[in-house]
């Protein structure tokens, strides 16, 4: 306590914004990283129950989404003023891929609009930590979609074909009937980046004249009565609050990456 009280109004003002800092997004990250939901274009959509039904609501290009699950499989999708769908998944063992090496592990569906056939294929789980999916289209070809950040995906065919979806693709209408994969804002990578740049800069700002004296030790006798510059004093405050900065960057940028 003794040691706090010497140092100089700004080094008090850098250390109580490190533990500031620190406590905020450490709740903001326990938070945030809680609230799993259905990652579509630039959108994480949150799950919620209505009579039966499974919806999958937020935003989406800056406007209101909603995806509505039924128990039959039929899938319909509002976006703002739009609505599109239903779309029906159904269960084919015929459609999966033949001769395929995982052909015995897929599942055979077909996607449908109405009376449009939009996908015939084969569905395959991923055994990874996100329980993800892949599609593979009857002839063994996968199925890609790329979400990008307009409404809308990009579906590349196995010939180069290119599709444009504003409504979605068949690879979302299956996450949604088979169980998407569930992720959450909040990247931890950062949040410890961030609680380590907090760490060091409160030790320097705390042990300062600890680390002067030690540094001079190294190159001159009898340093102790030996005091820091003006220059040398202005350079530290500046570096300190370099890493300050540098720590609140990564906390917010963390914060609003996908993981």
């Amino acid at each position: 306590m003794e040691r706090f009280r010497k140092l100089s109004n700004f080094q008090k003002l850098l250390l109580i914004a490190q533990a500031v800092m620190v406590l905020v997004f450490s709740v903001l990250y326990a938070v945030t990283v809680r609230r799993e939901g259905f990652a579509y274009e630039d959108g994480l959509l949150m799950r919620s129950e209505e009579n039966g039904d499974i919806l999958w609501s937020g935003t989406v290009g800056g406007r209101n989404a909603v995806f509505t699950v039924h128990p039959d499989r039929t899938v319909e999708y509002r976006v703002g003023d739009s609505s599109y769908g239903p779309y029906e998944v159904r269960e084919d063992p015929s459609a999966a891929p033949k001769g395929h090496a995982l052909s015995a592990s897929m599942t055979g569906i077909e996607i449908y609009r109405g009376e449009t056939r939009l996908f015939r294929g084969g569905l395959l789980h991923q055994h990874d930590e996100k329980g993800s999916i892949s599609l593979y289209r009857e002839d063994g070809m996968p199925e890609f979609e790329l979400q990008i950040s307009a409404p809308g995906a990009v579906i590349i065919h196995q010939k180069g074909e290119i599709t444009y979806y504003k409504e979605p693709g068949p690879y979302a209408i299956a996450q949604l009937v088979y169980g998407p994969p569930l992720w959450h804002y909040g990247n931890l990578s950062f949040w410890v980046g961030g609680m380590i740049i907090c760490l060091m800069t409160a030790l320097a700002v705390f042990f300062w004249e600890d680390i002067f004296r030690w540094n001079l030790k190294r190159s001159f006798r009898n340093a102790e009565g030996v005091e820091p510059s003006e220059l040398l004093i202005a350079s530290r405050s500046l570096s300190w609050s370099a890493m300050t900065l540098a720590a609140l960057f990564l906390f917010i940028f963390g914060l609003r990456q996908m993981a």
